[in-house]
This record gives C-alpha cells, sequence and structure tokens, in this order.
C-alpha cells in the first residue's frame, strides 16, 4: 500500500514515469470492468474511456478515501464508461481544427522552451506558415469545446499510448454533457454552496436531475435552473480568464 501511494503521490506531483507505472499495473483492473459490461460498443473504445477513469482515479485518490487504491480506481472506471454509455458522449471536431491546433501546441511549448515567453498569434502563424485568422479559429474551437482535455493520453489495450480526440468522434450535438464536465473541473470554485452541490451530483455522482431534487428537496424545474445557472457562470468566467 505505501509502495502505491508513494507513486500516486509523485504521479499527482507531475511525474509521468510514475502515472504510467501506476497504468500499466491498472490495465488489467480496467480491462476486467470492460469485461462485466454488455453493451453496443467495441471493447477496446470502451477500454479507452476506462483508462481515463483510471487517470482521473490516479490524480485524485488520497488516504482520506478510506478505501484500497485499486477499490477507488474500479468506481472511477466504472463510473466514466458509465457517463459515456449513458450520454453517448462522441466529440466532433473537424480534422483541420484538430491537426492545427495540435501544430499549435506543439510549437507553443517550443517557443515557450526557447524564448521564455508565450508567442504571439503573429508569431505562431508565421512560424506555422498559416493566416492569422487560421490560429485564432483553431484557438476558438478549442475554447469553445474545451479541446485540451481531448489530448490527454489514453492507453489501448496493449499498453500503448493513445489521444483521447483520436478514438471519439460523431455528432456535434451530443457534446454538452462533456464539455460541461469540463468547465465544471476548470470553474467550480467560482460557484455558491447551491451549484456546487447541483453540479457535483450531476456530473460526478452520475445522478439524473429528479433524483438531486429528491436529495436537495426541490423540484426538477428548481435543479435544471440551478444547473443551468451554474454552466453559465462557469462558462463566461473561464472565457473571462482565457480571453
Amino acid at each position: 500500500m505505501n509502495d502505491i501511494l508513494e507513486l500516486i503521490g509523485k504521479a499527482q506531483g507531475g511525474d509521468e514515469i510514475s502515472k504510467e507505472t501506476i497504468v500499466k499495473e491498472n490495465l488489467k483492473l480496467v480491462w476486467s470492468v470492460v469485461q462485466r459490461i454488455h453493451a453496443n460498443y467495441e471493447k477496446e473504445d470502451l477500454f479507452q474511456i476506462g483508462c481515463i477513469g483510471l487517470i482521473k482515479a490516479i490524480y485524485n485518490f488520497n488516504e482520506t478515501h478510506n478505501a484500497k487504491f485499486s477499490t477507488y480506481a474500479y468506481i472511477l472506471i466504472l463510473s466514466e464508461i458509465k457517463i459515456f454509455l449513458r450520454d453517448d458522449s462522441p466529440i466532433k471536431v473537424s480534422r483541420s481544427d484538430k491537426e492545427l491546433y495540435i501544430k499549435i501546441r506543439k510549437e507553443r511549448e517550443r517557443f515557450s522552451n526557447l524564448y521564455n515567453k508565450e508567442p504571439k498569434i503573429s508569431e505562431l502563424a508565421n512560424n506555422l506558415g498559416v493566416s492569422e485568422n487560421e490560429i485564432i479559429s483553431a484557438i476558438e474551437v478549442k475554447r469553445k469545446t474545451n479541446m485540451e482535455y481531448l489530448y490527454d493520453t489514453t492507453y489501448k489495450s496493449d499498453g500503448t499510448e493513445v489521444m483521447l480526440i483520436d478514438k471519439i468522434e460523431g455528432d456535434e450535438s451530443k457534446n454538452e454533457y462533456i464539455e460541461n464536465k469540463i468547465l465544471i473541473g476548470e470553474g467550480i470554485r467560482k460557484l455558491d454552496k447551491e451549484e456546487k452541490q447541483v453540479v457535483m451530483l450531476r456530473y460526478y455522482k452520475d445522478k439524473k436531475q429528479d433524483e438531486i431534487a429528491q436529495i436537495l428537496h426541490k423540484t426538477q424545474v428548481q435543479i435544471s435552473r440551478i444547473e443551468k445557472r451554474a454552466i453559465s457562470k462557469m462558462r463566461k468566467e473561464l472565457l473571462v480568464e482565457r480571453g
């Protein structure tokens, strides 16, 4: 137990090797969860979604959970897959925006390491051989859909790495749940107590609005309004912070 706690501590501190070690040691756990699920999806696709849950478990686990890491990870892996199945949450990003944003991301990192500052739009455009409007458009798509999350590394069943964006694409009209969940991760600190309760139950406890209404002794309509208000507040705050 102490060994896994030490690895988790290092991973939470940014040690990629420790994170990869924990992931590879728990790939069988992810697969065991996937094998128990009967759904009309490729097992490999569900496995990769499960790995996102495993990575979340690594970054969120602490001793106050009073459970083994494997138990905590199992719950988050299963929850991540259930959310995916419930909302059928494919995300559509055009190939050109995806490819350009990858280039922008790499160029920002290269430029920052070389000059110890963030590049301007004009510098990105010049270095990548595209127009400033194309740079702005790709960044705006990232801002609206929080694409950074989609560039998180997940894993195939053989342990090789893959970006989530390369595996999850589809109908753009169905991406709202995932987009909102990403927003919550960045903006929940801006909410009041009631709003926090609702979004935590809705997006992290996998509760439906009518279930939340019963828990908080409110109507489903009230819960819907609180959720919409909270999401709107976080979205506005996020745009202000990044604008």
